[in-house]
């Protein structure tokens, strides 16, 4: 724990640790209303999210479009994916044992649209792609639950 020496106007050192001068700060600000108690209470996953090229259902398609020469990475189980998967998408499983491998011998200038069932096995995917240095990674907004509820909404 780190410590931190501050002095009174007696300059008598108080020594206290980094977490209760935090609390302490974060006390004084929500009770003289400087901030909301919702404004510290980012979730995670919201932040992993908000650095991604996050694609709402009902552009994905056009955005598909644009990016004719991306690929479309289906990142769901193998079952899955032979149930039902999106026109010309490539299977990918995040879970399967060759996912790393494949995911090393992709093109890290290449563009990839990715998707799974509701966007968490995605946002996974994506984060783990441009944490690997991928530039053009574009994740499917909630998936393609979102998707079949545009399409079919």
């Amino acid at each position: 724990m780190k410590l931190d020496v501050f002095f009174l106007k007696k300059q008598e050192p108080v020594i206290i640790s980094f977490n209760f001068y935090i609390k302490n700060l974060y006390s004084h600000l929500i009770s003289n209303k400087i901030m909301s108690e919702d404004f510290c209470q980012l979730r995670r996953w919201d932040v992993l999210k908000s650095k991604l090229n996050n694609v709402k259902a009902d552009q994905f398609d056009k955005a598909l479009m644009e990016h004719s020469q991306a690929r479309l990475l289906d990142v769901r189980t193998i079952e899955e994916y032979q149930a039902s998967h999106l026109p010309d998408a490539e299977s990918m499983d995040y879970f399967g044992d060759d996912f790393l491998e494949r995911l090393d011998q992709m093109d890290i200038d290449g563009e990839y649209f990715v998707y799974c069932r509701s966007g968490r096995r995605s946002v996974r995917v994506c984060t783990l792609m441009v944490n690997s240095g991928f530039k053009n990674v574009f994740n499917l907004d909630g998936g393609l639950n979102a998707y079949e509820s545009q399409v079919h909404g």
